[in-house]
C-alpha cells in the first residue's frame, strides 16, 4: 500500500498499536493517534521508522469535535490526504 495514509486512533497501545504496526508493515504511512500516552506513541513511531516506514504521532481527545477536526487537518497537512481511518 505504498503511498497510502492511515490514521489509527488509540494506536499508542493495545490493539490500535498492533494495527498501526501491521499497516506500516504493509506499506502505509501511519498517523499514530494518542490521547495521553505520548511516550508510548513515540515508541510506536520509532519502531515504524526503524523498519523503514513513515509515521507521526498526533494527540487528540476523540470525544471533542474540534480536536478531531484538528487531528485530521494535521494529518492531511503532513501527507496531503487520508486514505484509511481505523477507529
Amino acid at each position: 500500500m505504498q503511498g497510502k495514509v492511515a490514521l489509527v486512533t488509540g494506536s499508542a497501545k493495545g490493539i490500535g498499536r498492533a494495527i498501526a504496526l501491521g499497516m506500516a508493515g504493509a506499506g502505509y504511512q501511519v498517523v499514530v493517534h494518542y490521547r495521553t500516552s505520548r511516550a508510548e506513541a513515540d515508541e510506536v513511531v520509532e519502531r515504524i521508522h526503524a523498519h523503514g516506514g513513515e509515521a507521526c504521532a498526533l494527540q487528540a481527545d476523540v470525544t471533542d469535535q474540534p480536536q478531531v477536526e484538528q487531528l485530521v487537518n494535521q494529518a492531511a497537512a503532513r501527507w496531503g490526504w487520508l486514505d484509511v481511518l481505523v477507529n
